[in-house]
């Protein structure tokens, strides 16, 4: 998100609460939006206070909290898909990759093997918003860790990747738009990592671009 797909709408907090909320089906659960918020925000807090450092949870176990805490007759699960669904379908559809970095992948793929390695809480999220914005073809594996039980920074997500594209740590460059997840980690355990620094925050770092398009020329 934000390297390769980018969102017509950077979200917040409260807009991914309220993309779940209204339309779901299950608002009557809540007395309005602002209790539904709360809620969202307990469970994320709560599930990652009881996890450890850099543990990752799902999207769909922080409606099941919110649900549980709530004396529930109807089939849980059918409200549980009923919201992770109103969820889902307003985040993707705000999803798009712009064409200049089609044009990339396209000239990338035919030179590099190419993976994703995401954060990302949305179980095959990553792997629906590629097919749907037609760019899956490029990538030859893609890591996420919701799939991983970890994410980046932790050391295990970046071995799944090493182990997933096949190649020696010597031969790999990581790239992406986090200072500490997709630069400073990947170097700590010998990956060449290039920072894409697209608002020019870090411009003492020598191995970075400020468009995607320019790993053209440093690769």
């Amino acid at each position: 998100m934000e390297t390769l797909i980018d969102m017509t709408q950077l979200p917040d907090r409260r807009d991914y609460a309220f993309w779940a909320y209204d339309g779901c089906g299950a608002e009557y659960l809540w007395n309005d939006f602002e209790e539904f918020f709360d809620e969202y925000r307990l469970a994320a807090d709560s599930i990652a206070e009881k996890s450890p450092q850099y543990k990752e949870h799902s999207i769909m176990d922080r409606f099941m909290f919110m649900l549980d805490r709530k004396n529930i007759k109807e089939n849980i699960n059918i409200l549980l898909d009923s919201i992770y669904q109103n969820y889902w379908k307003n985040y993707s559809s705000r999803c798009y990759v712009d064409v200049e970095t089609v044009n990339l992948l396209d000239y990338l793929s035919n030179k590099y093997k190419i993976g994703v390695v995401s954060n990302f809480i949305v179980d095959n999220g990553v792997e629906d918003l590629l097919k749907k914005t037609g760019i899956i073809d490029y990538f030859e594996f893609v890591v996420t860790s919701v799939k991983c039980g970890w994410r980046k920074p932790h050391k295990i997500i970046y071995d799944e990747a090493v182990s997933k594209s096949g190649a020696k740590i010597r031969d790999i460059c990581f790239i992406g738009d986090d200072y500490v997840c997709d630069y400073k980690a990947p170097r700590e355990i010998g990956i060449k990592s290039y920072l894409y620094d697209r608002n020019m925050k870090y411009s003492h770092i020598q191995d970075r671009v400020t468009r995607l398009i320019d790993l053209k020329q440093l690769l």
